[in-house]
C-alpha cells in the first residue's frame, strides 16, 4: 500500500531555497545559513567564529554544511553586513536596530554593541520613545536615560514612536517621567523664592505699600502679582526707622508689568506638557506681542527677556531633580 503524501514515510517536499544576494552568494564559502523564508546565505565559518563563540558553535551545528537559522532573510542580511568587512548601510531604521540588538544578544556578539549604541544615539532627538524601548530592553541604560530626557523636547501629546510598536511598560515609563517633569517645571511659574534680589530688580518688579508709598515705574503696566502677597519680612521699609515689632506692620503688594505675569501664566501651561527651558525662553514667546508701552522705562523690554532667562534656568533645575524611570535606575 502506497504511503500518503505528508506521512512519516513520505514527508512533504520543502520549497526550494534561493541564493542570497552578494556578498552572501559566494560559491567558495564553506557554510550555508538557511533562513525561515528559504534564502541561503553562503558565508565563511572563520568570519562567524571571529564574531563570537556562540556563532562559531552555531556554524558547527549544521548538517552537510547547512545550518537552519531562525530568522528571515532581511534580518540576517542586515546582521551579517555588520559582521562582514563590507560597507555599512547608509540609512538604518529603529526596527533594524532592534533586530540587530536581538541578534547581538542572542549570539553574544560584543563587537556590535558600539554600533548599536551609535544608531540609538543618532535617533535620540527624532524618536526618543523608540530609542528608550530598545535601549532599556537590551541593556543600554545610559542611552535609555538620555532618551527619557530627550523626550522632554517633545510635547507629551506627541510621544509616539514613528518606527516601532512600543510595549506598554516602556510607554508608561516615558509618559510618567514626562508628566512628573511637566508638573515640576510648571510649578516654578507659581513660585517666588527664585525671584531675583530686590536690590537688583526693583526696576522691573515693584512694590506698593499699605501706607501709599511705592516704587512703581510704570503705572500703565503695573499689575499685582496674581499668586501671592509679599511676606512682611521680605519688604523694603518705607520708613528708615520702621520697627518690625510694630503691631500694625505695613502690608506690601508685589507688582510688575502685566507682560511679566502673563508670561509666567502662559509658561505654566506650556511647561505642563512640554517641560523644557527652550519652550518658554524664545523671544517671540516671552514678549508674545510687540512691546509698545511708551510709559515703561527704557530697558524694560530687555529686563523682561533677562528675567525669562533666569526663569528658564530655574525650570532646568526643577526638571533635573525629577527621578528617571525606575527601570533605568534599577538596571
Amino acid at each position: 500500500m502506497a504511503s500518503r503524501p505528508g506521512s512519516p514515510q513520505n514527508p512533504p517536499r520543502q520549497p526550494p531555497s534561493v541564493p542570497a544576494g552578494p556578498p552572501f552568494d559566494d560559491r567558495a564559502a564553506d557554510l550555508t545559513l538557511r533562513t525561515t523564508d528559504g534564502v541561503d546565505f553562503r558565508v565563511s565559518k572563520n568570519i562567524l567564529s571571529f564574531a563570537s563563540q556562540a556563532l562559531a558553535n552555531k556554524a558547527n551545528s549544521g548538517v552537510r554544511g547547512v545550518v537552519d537559522f531562525a530568522q528571515d532573510s532581511e534580518s540576517l542580511d542586515f546582521a551579517l553586513r555588520h559582521i562582514y568587512p563590507v560597507p555599512l548601510p547608509t540609512h538604518v531604521t529603529l526596527s533594524q536596530v532592534r533586530l540587530l540588538a536581538e541578534f547581538a544578544k542572542k549570539f553574544e556578539v560584543k563587537a556590535l554593541e558600539s554600533l548599536i549604541a551609535r544608531y540609538l544615539t543618532d535617533a535620540l532627538d527624532d524618536d526618543p520613545i523608540g530609542v528608550y524601548s530598545i535601549a532599556i530592553t537590551y541593556g543600554h541604560n545610559d542611552i535609555a536615560a538620555n532618551a527619557a530626557r530627550s523626550s522632554l523636547k517633545h510635547s507629551i501629546f506627541d510621544l509616539l514612536s514613528s518606527q516601532l510598536e512600543i510595549t506598554g511598560e516602556s510607554y508608561k515609563d516615558i509618559i510618567k517621567y514626562h508628566a512628573e517633569c511637566g508638573a515640576a517645571a510648571s510649578a516654578v511659574a507659581f513660585e517666588r523664592k527664585w525671584f531675583p534680589p530686590w536690590d537688583q530688580w526693583g526696576r522691573l518688579i515693584w512694590t506698593s505699600n499699605s501706607d501709599g508709598s511705592s516704587n512703581i515705574r510704570c503705572p500703565n503696566c503695573a499689575t499685582s502679582d496674581p499668586v501671592c502677597e509679599l511676606p512682611v519680612q521680605s519688604f523694603w521699609p518705607a520708613k528708615q526707622n520702621f520697627d518690625f515689632r510694630d503691631n500694625n506692620p505695613l502690608k506690601r503688594t508685589r507688582l510688575a508689568p502685566w507682560r511679566l505675569w502673563n508670561y509666567l501664566q502662559r509658561s505654566s501651561s506650556i511647561l505642563a506638557h512640554h517641560p523644557t527651558a527652550k519652550a518658554v525662553s524664545e523671544e517671540g514667546f516671552v514678549l508674545e506681542k510687540p512691546f509698545d508701552c511708551s510709559s515703561c522705562p527704557l530697558g524694560t523690554r530687555e529686563d523682561i527677556l533677562e528675567f525669562s532667562r533666569i526663569f528658564a534656568m530655574e525650570v532646568e533645575k526643577a526638571v533635573e531633580k525629577v527621578s528617571l524611570p525606575k527601570r533605568v535606575k534599577d538596571a
